[in-house]
């Protein structure tokens, strides 16, 4: 019996299973300082209503490559939410998600939110010439600061919240 796909569920405690091409709001996250963030965000805007997607939640339920899936995210959700440590940063493949990302953003098909951890290294975002800080910090954005930020996902909920009222997206490029 050849399959692509196995899945199977998840308790009813934590965040729900929601296909990367199905998505509203993707979660995008690397390495282990923010994988339970990005668990722990998934479930709380999957709480409130928002139908996110999490590679994290996904390759505990099916057999696909995490570039394939997450891509697939990439390219289908209409709100982006990037928790920018400094693994983020220098990831290879979070680079190439955020050239997708970049790309649909200025033709006004997604909404780009920032959680900027502490981490975050601003002299090798401008050194390498990455410029993430630059290109993102207009955007809304919110700091997870261990303790200082402890309201950063419900900040992230209320941003999608208001975002999904207003009118079309403004592009800043």
């Amino acid at each position: 019996m050849n399959s692509c796909f196995c899945f199977f569920p998840i308790a009813n405690t934590g965040p729900a299973l929601v296909q990367p091409d199905e998505c509203k709001v993707m979660i995008s996250y690397y390495g282990h300082k923010s994988r339970q963030d990005a668990l722990d965000l998934t479930s709380y805007l999957d709480h409130n209503g928002h139908r996110t997607f999490c590679s994290q939640v996904y390759d505990e339920n099916a057999s696909l490559i995490d570039r394939e899936i997450n891509e697939m995210g990439v390219k289908n959700c209409e709100y982006y939410v990037i928790l920018m440590n400094h693994d983020w940063q220098t990831s290879k493949d979070c680079r190439a998600q955020e050239m997708i990302i970049r790309d649909r953003f200025a033709r006004g098909e997604v909404k780009v939110l920032l959680v900027w951890y502490d981490d975050f290294d601003k002299v090798l975002d401008e050194e390498e010439e990455i410029l993430y800080w630059k290109r993102w910090k207009s955007q809304q954005c919110v700091e997870n600061r261990e303790q200082q930020q402890k309201d950063w996902m419900s900040r992230i909920s209320g941003y999608l919240d208001e975002l999904e009222a207003k009118a079309p997206l403004k592009v800043y490029f």
